[in-house]
């Protein structure tokens, strides 16, 4: 398998697992607004509160207080939104790692004349793989605390010291990649080294993003209107 691969129209692949993310992030923070738990009071809670523990007993306390919730039609519709959100997130890893891995790949063969640098990207291109399997044990995990009949009070320590060793690793590569390739294009677009069709890509994304911005600006005020109300 080659280290550096020179991917055919890589902007529009790039576009079309944007995309994909984008519709997919809506989806799941649809499915957020219905989480709710009881740890003394009752309270909401997020899929990044279960991502970043912040100690061994606070993925027990979350899932054990949807248990705690008053009513049963409750505590269901809390168990399916968040059983929810895990199954789409196994469908929003290929779509976002591979267009971090698309971006990162592009940057790796514009940059021939750098074979250090060239190399640097390629590689962040592929520890996506790696981010994409550390996803995927944390969704396994926390599926694995949702469906276990008596969870305890906390994870057994080294459970959880992997846990949040992995959830952290898979956050750096994907942050480093991102931010990197993002960085490597602005200044290959500050020195002119591009084409018009990369500009016709670029618009398109940007429109994509301020699109999903938009949607998730409509969706917060709503939800605040009906909190209010």
């Amino acid at each position: 398998m080659k280290f550096i691969i020179d991917i055919p129209n890589t902007l529009l692949w790039f576009c079309i697992a944007s995309g994909v993310a984008f519709i997919l992030t809506i989806l799941m923070e649809r499915f957020g607004k219905n989480l709710r738990t009881r740890i003394g009071t009752f309270r909401e809670f997020g899929i990044l509160d279960l991502e970043f523990p912040s100690n061994c007993k606070e993925i027990p306390s979350i899932i054990n207080g949807i248990k705690k919730l008053p009513e049963a039609a409750q505590q269901t519709r809390v168990r399916k939104s968040l059983l929810s959100i895990l199954y789409l997130d196994f469908m929003f890893m290929p779509a976002i790692y591979g267009a971090l891995f698309l971006i990162c790949m592009l940057v790796a063969v514009k940059s021939h004349d750098f074979p250090k640098e060239q190399y640097f990207f390629a590689g962040l291109a592929w520890a996506q793989l790696f981010a994409w399997c550390f996803d995927i044990f944390e969704n396994i995990c926390l599926l694995w605390c949702l469906r276990k009949k008596d969870l305890g009070a906390d994870l057994p320590q080294r459970l959880h010291h992997a846990y949040v060793i992995i959830v952290w690793s898979k956050w750096a590569i994907a942050l480093i990649g991102g931010i990197s390739a993002f960085m490597m294009l602005i200044y290959y677009w500050l020195k002119g080294d591009y084409n018009s069709a990369s500009l016709n890509w670029l618009g398109i994304y940007i429109g994509a993003v301020l699109l999903f911005l938009l949607i998730r600006h409509m969706a917060q005020s709503k939800k605040k209107k009906v909190s209010m109300g």
